[in-house]
């Protein structure tokens, strides 16, 4: 037993002895070199959608009043007619795959200048006809991710015809009154097609999603300031086929994301919207890499402000850490 003895005594003493030596340790140089590290593009994909029932209505509180103010010839003989063409009721609008549908219900009113016998005659009660005006648009973005809309009246049901009376003869004013609406097309179609526009102004929901993306976002509450910010590349989109009520657009936005920390100084976002591209990309999911570049200044602050002067102690042996230094 006694060999055993010793050699423990003298080991501990060895260990001892070592322990109270101060080591001074030759640490390795820090490298100069930057990162080369270039993380991919970010793909996120960004649907907007619009309610068909939430456009209707939008449309009837803005296409009101009169459409068509005009005089037009009824035959050769000199007779002539005036005519308002105004919105009734309520307009109806439906869409199927990326073609809207509307149905307009139209009153006219018109007076009527006739020659019986040589003698001027005008009708004491104004020619009155109810029509529902049949039109569709075909929609596309421009180059400017302005919504296009591409109008054209289909049809004319005659809920009630025009008709007057001259000199015992009754007299029917349908095919004029076509005549004129399909000759004031144009401005019926810019009507709607203005209001649509205006409602659907899809360049300053784009021009805001791609400003929106880019804001930087404090990602942790507590501690040193982080955040995420998105420099975006490029956008692209198209219209998609989605359930009745809706007008679905689905946007493809590639950014770099980089992460940013406190005292760094954070990057403009890039203002330029490109030109609009299209895809025919059916996807609802997102591809993020996130670059993140950290200080080793910083790294040094936080874990010297978090362990200098802290005390480590295992099986009787105890050391107090002085100061905390990471390089590359």
């Amino acid at each position: 037993m006694k060999p055993i003895y010793t050699l423990v005594t003298t080991v501990y003493i060895f260990v001892a002895l070592i322990s109270c030596k101060q080591v001074k340790p030759t640490p390795p140089e820090a490298s100069t070199l930057d990162t080369l590290l270039q993380p991919p593009l970010s793909v996120i994909h960004l649907p907007v959608q619009y309610r068909v029932s939430a456009l209707e209505q939008m449309l009837n509180d803005k296409i009101k009043g009169t459409f068509v103010k005009k005089w037009l010839a009824i035959n050769d003989n000199g007779d002539s007619a005036y005519f308002e063409v105004s919105r009734q009721r309520e307009i109806k609008l439906r869409r199927e795959d990326r073609t809207l549908f509307y149905v307009i219900p139209v009153k006219i009113m018109g007076k009527f200048k006739a020659k019986v016998a040589g003698i001027k005659v005008k009708n004491s009660t104004p020619v009155e006809a109810d029509i529902n005006l049949h039109m569709a648009t075909k929609l596309h973005l421009d180059q400017q991710w302005n919504l296009v809309p591409e109008t054209h009246i289909e049809k004319i049901d005659w809920i009630k015809e025009p008709s007057i009376k001259v000199a015992f003869t009754k007299v029917n004013l349908r095919k004029p009154i076509e005549k004129v609406l399909h000759e004031k097309e144009s401005q019926i179609i810019t009507k709607a097609d203005s209001s649509v526009q205006a409602l659907m102004n899809t360049r300053k929901v784009v021009q805001k999603l791609w400003m929106d993306i880019q804001k930087p976002i404090r990602i942790n509450k507590k501690g040193v300031q982080v955040w995420i910010k998105a420099h975006a590349q490029d956008l692209s989109g198209h219209i998609e086929e989605t359930e009745a009520d809706l007008i679905s657009l689905n946007f493809e936005l590639k950014t770099f994301t980089y992460i940013i920390y406190e005292g760094d100084s954070i990057p403009p976002s890039n203002p330029t919207l490109p030109d609009f591209k299209l895809n025919s990309i059916e996807n609802d999911s997102l591809n993020i890499y996130v670059h993140s570049l950290v200080r080793f200044d910083l790294i040094n602050k936080i874990l010297n402000d978090g362990l200098r002067e802290k005390e480590l102690s295992a099986k009787g042996f105890s050391t107090t850490i002085k100061n905390i230094n990471v390089y590359g």
